[in-house]
C-alpha cells in the first residue's frame, strides 16, 4: 500500500480516489445591476477540502464576475463535503467546481 503524506493533495484524475461529496455547497444570492440582468456568467472556483470535509483554501480560477468573486469565495470557505476516500481513507482533495449564473426572466 503507498504511503501519502499529510500534504498530499489528490484529485479527480487520480485512480483509487473518491471525490468528496458535498453535503453544503450554497451558492451566493446575487442581484444584477439593471444594465447586466439580462446577461449570463460563469466562471471556476477551486477548493481545497480537508480530511474532515472543511474547505481549507479557495480561489477563484475563472472569474464569474467581478462584484461575484468576492461574495462567491466567502461562500466556499463555509462549503461542507463528505470526504475524498482512497483506501477507506479521508485525504485532502483538489475541487473544481463550475458556477453559472443565468439572467432570470423578467
Amino acid at each position: 500500500m503507498p504511503v501519502t503524506s499529510a500534504a498530499t493533495i489528490f484529485t479527480a484524475d487520480e485512480a483509487g480516489v473518491t471525490p468528496p461529496v458535498p453535503i453544503d455547497q450554497r451558492l451566493p444570492q446575487w442581484a444584477a445591476p439593471s444594465s447586466q440582468r439580462n446577461e449570463s456568467f460563469s466562471g471556476l472556483i477551486e477548493v481545497v477540502i480537508d480530511e474532515t470535509g472543511k474547505v481549507t483554501s479557495a480561489a477563484v480560477t475563472e472569474s464569474v464576475n467581478v462584484q461575484y468573486d468576492r461574495l462567491l469565495l466567502q461562500a466556499a470557505r463555509l462549503w461542507e463535503y463528505r470526504p475524498a476516500q482512497r483506501e477507506g481513507r479521508p485525504v485532502k482533495f483538489r475541487r473544481v467546481v463550475s458556477v453559472v449564473l443565468a439572467a432570470k426572466p423578467e
